[in-house]
């Protein structure tokens, strides 16, 4: 990042410190964190917030050109509430009209478009295969979680989204590394709380 041209971003040479990508050009845009995608073969990706507009930009990180991320709705991000996936195959964000959006890291086609979830939101992510989303409200003690696998082609269709209350504030969710469970820690006055959710069932299992 160079904070001297307003944040603007640009690709060093790890061995001589030398440019070696075009430079990502931003404006008032100093000392807030960007994502670096490059797990996906022959792809590096650069995924920000504009603070200014409050929407999600995501760049090639080869040729700093800029990567279109299709949606229907002007509403603004909800504060540092976006992402990659583990697997840097999908971005994701979420949006003040209590929604979530889901794009590929490749090309910016959709994958899921502005599902309503209805949450005030604390919390969101995709799991590392990338195959669920979660997103998670500690003031409403609720998880909810979508299956991507069930979507089609078209960028319209909607996953079903299911949900769990808990009888306690969600302080933060983690996902297994491999299998389909969601880890849900909070707090209540007495004592500190943990569960773990199996996505598949929707159960608790401990």
């Amino acid at each position: 990042s160079l904070p001297e041209q307003g944040g603007s971003i640009v690709g060093l040479d790890t061995n001589t410190g030398k440019p070696i990508t075009p430079v990502i050009e931003l404006s008032n845009r100093v000392n807030r964190p960007y994502g670096l995608l490059s797990k996906a073969d022959g792809q590096v990706r650069v995924l920000l917030d504009d603070p200014q507009t409050r929407q999600l930009g995501l760049w090639d990180g080869i040729t700093g050109e800029s990567i279109s991320l299709d949606r229907e709705s002007p509403t603004p991000l909800v504060d540092r509430r976006f992402g990659a996936s583990p697997d840097h195959r999908h971005v994701f964000a979420a949006y003040a009209d209590q929604t979530i959006n889901v794009w590929r890291a490749s090309d910016g086609r959709p994958v899921v478009r502005e599902l309503n979830h209805g949450l005030g939101i604390s919390d969101c992510g995709m799991s590392p295969d990338s195959r669920w989303v979660f997103v998670s409200s500690q003031i409403q003690q609720t998880v909810a979680w979508a299956d991507l696998s069930q979507v089609s082609d078209d960028p319209n269709s909607r996953p079903e989204l299911k949900r769990k209350n808990f009888l306690f504030p969600i302080r933060s969710v983690a996902f297994h590394p491999t299998k389909p469970l969601l880890m849900i820690a909070g707090r209540t006055v007495e004592q500190g709380m943990l569960r773990v959710l199996n996505l598949e069932t929707g159960e608790v299992v401990t």
